[in-house]
């Protein structure tokens, strides 16, 4: 009987297929290069002293981590028999920046790199190595350290060649991570695993809220500098706050768009100072505001307050940098300019003392200021006949605290939700609450802007200022008539 050649080529073509057949139900990622291994009689090949059966092996035309072709050649599934862990890099490397870097000499590193696997999978069975020179798929800005010293990173490594960080409960898969030895800041070099991080979506909302704001921040300090009504002490410090809250949004604006990379840590420190900056400054107009009414004023020299300000910020984030430098325990170091953040690591109990602590303090005292300055304010009010001396001068007095106390109420219960969100930040309800602050913190030179500059008085000034018709009455400080605040001191 005759044999149909149609029939016979693709039996034949099946049969090719079928010899350079992959290993069944054994990831590319769980194999190596048997090529060169030496064969036994079994048919089973020996791979640095792993027998790995006949049964085990496959022609392959491709690489893990890679879909391009190669010319075919022999791989064996290893992690059917030993426990295997992807490397980044050779044994006698290290990571540092997400890159591979020489560091000792593959005999004296050899001994320690199994003894330190052996230790984190807690398995008395052979370790195998496998994809020791394919880089993770992912840029190396997107690696991320896994440092097991953190509460909140302990990790496990199992079996199968996937991690899992308890504490947050994700799993990662091979192809995403690999072990390598890397040198952390506190100078110590540790056997760590490194994961593969996607890029955060950008939240476009708050970036545009931000860059709104940063407008707003712009023309309102352009007002306070055009009119010179607006150019008092008060004015100056109030220009000072400003300056630092947009020099804060320019450096998260940079982070968030990752144009800080270059100089990361620096860029952390500078947004850190610019932050702490803005609140001393807060502190300031809310003391000066106090005393303005409620007393004799003691701070009136501009020079004062700014060494106040600037150095009380400086101390703050030196302390933060020497910590940052020097201090070895992770759960007390604030990691700023490390895992590629350039900000302060505001996910650990380590950001309560660096950033929310400060901020919470100054926030307290901020309220305590507008609690005294009320108080003062009903205690006059509630006095008839002083209320019907100075009726005028109540009024204008009662209207610009009432427009501060607004400022500061809004931004003080926004920083106080968001150290609020920080402590509940893993209840993911309360969390998702809590978020609406991080909009309304981004909002701030919106709504400095609408309270500032909207307003009647100083649209008039600036008409003023325009027209050059200027107004004789002279405004002390806080923007209230000269006479109308000594009346009112002299009665109070």
């Amino acid at each position: 009987m005759l044999i149909n050649l149609g029939t016979l080529i693709p039996i034949l073509s099946l049969l090719v297929k079928i010899s350079l057949a992959e290993i069944p139900n054994c990831d590319i990622f769980d194999t190596v290069d048997i090529t060169y291994s030496k064969r036994l009689n079994n048919g089973s090949y020996m791979y640095k002293d792993i027998n790995i059966p006949a049964d085990l092996t496959g022609e392959y035309d491709t690489i893990p981590g890679s879909m391009e072709k190669v010319p075919h050649h022999l791989r064996g599934c290893i992690c059917d028999i030993v426990f295997c862990v992807r490397f980044c890099c050779p044994s006698n490397q290290i990571m540092k920046d997400g890159k591979c870097f020489d560091y000792l000499t593959k005999e004296a590193e050899a001994d320690r790199f199994y003894d330190a696997l052996k230790e984190i999978i807690n398995d008395t069975s052979e370790v195998g190595i496998i994809a020791q020179h394919i880089p993770l798929p992912c840029k190396p800005k997107n690696v991320y350290v896994v440092n097991d010293q953190l509460e909140k990173e302990k990790y496990s490594l199992f079996r199968n060649g996937t991690l899992g960080l308890d504490y947050y409960k994700v799993n990662y898969e091979k192809p995403e991570i690999c072990m390598q030895n890397q040198m952390f800041p506190d100078g110590s070099i540790r056997m760590a695993p490194h994961v593969c991080l996607e890029d955060s979506p950008l939240d476009v909302g708050k970036i545009t809220l931000i860059m709104i704001s940063m407008i707003c921040l712009l023309l309102t300090i352009a007002v306070y500098l055009y009119v010179k009504k607006l150019r008092t002490s008060h004015g100056k410090c109030f220009i000072c706050y400003m300056t630092c809250l947009f020099l804060g949004f320019l450096i998260l604006l940079l982070d968030y768009f990752k144009l800080a990379q270059g100089f990361c840590k620096t860029a952390g420190f500078l947004g850190y100072f610019f932050v702490m900056s803005t609140f001393f400054w807060l502190s300031i107009i809310s003391l000066h505001l106090r005393n303005k009414l409620c007393g004799p004023s003691s701070l009136d020299r501009f020079r004062t307050l700014s060494v106040y300000a600037w150095s009380m910020a400086l101390l703050l984030t030196g302390i933060t940098y020497v910590a940052n430098e020097n201090v070895e325990n992770p759960n007390w170091n604030p990691h700023v300019g490390s895992n590629n953040q350039c900000w302060i690591k505001t996910h650990d109990w380590s950001a309560m003392i660096y950033l929310y602590g400060p901020i919470l303090c100054v926030v307290v005292f901020n309220i305590s200021m507008f609690v005294s300055t009320t108080s003062h304010i009903m205690q006059v009010e509630s006095n008839y006949a002083l209320k019907l001396k100075m009726k005028k001068q109540l009024i204008m007095i009662k209207q610009t605290f009432a427009l501060l106390s607004r400022l500061f109420v809004i931004m003080g219960i926004s920083w106080s939700f968001d150290i609020i969100s920080y402590l509940v930040q893993n209840n993911k309800t309360w969390a998702s609450i809590f978020l609406v602050a991080d909009y309304i913190n981004c909002s701030q030179g919106i709504i400095i802007f609408g309270l500032f500059i909207l307003k009647g008085t100083t649209l008039k000034l600036l008409k003023e200022r325009y027209t050059g018709v200027n107004d004789e009455t002279q405004v002390d400080d806080c923007g209230i008539p000269h006479e109308d605040m000594k009346s009112y001191r002299r009665m109070a």
